[in-house]
């Protein structure tokens, strides 16, 4: 990824533990879908994923309409959660934070504990047809497990 660190750490004891994060000096542009493992489910634990998202002016050096994405945890072919927006989450020339949370107390039928975690960053097609830009940076996944830790 042009500019980004991924960087993946086990889970530790000191809440919320950090299972996966991608910053950069910057935000970096996308506009494929992105798909990494980041770990295992861990039952009984509440994850949590937030994401910077830039919207860009009108009048930028490389404009375009913002074209929405998904955000989402999934194992295997089974979504466990996301988040969906084909808005702007702010005004043009803004930087905004998204998130969302899965909480893995009660797992869906075919997933159990110690199956593969991975997210994926997706971003909006522009007319329909093209993959569209999502500028993105400080992508973090928490883990908190019930007792706190």
């Amino acid at each position: 990824m042009a500019n980004g660190i991924i960087t993946m750490a086990c889970r530790i004891k000191k809440p919320p533990a950090l299972i996966g994060s991608m910053r950069s000096a910057g935000m970096v542009s996308i506009n494929q879908t992105i798909r990494r493992e980041i770990g295992t489910i861990t039952t009984d634990s509440h994850y949590t994923v937030s994401a910077t998202i830039g919207v860009r002016a009108k009048n930028a050096k490389n404009p375009s309409t913002f074209p929405g994405y998904t955000i989402r945890l999934v194992s295997g072919d089974t979504t466990l959660a996301q988040l969906t927006s084909n808005t702007p989450p702010g005004p043009a020339n803004s930087v905004n934070t998204v998130g969302f949370s899965w909480d893995a107390t009660s797992l869906p039928d075919g997933i159990q504990p110690g199956d593969p975690l991975t997210i994926e960053i997706i971003p909006g097609k522009a007319n329909g047809l093209t993959p569209g830009y999502l500028d993105l940076n400080a992508l973090r996944i928490s883990v908190l497990g019930q007792d706190g830790r």
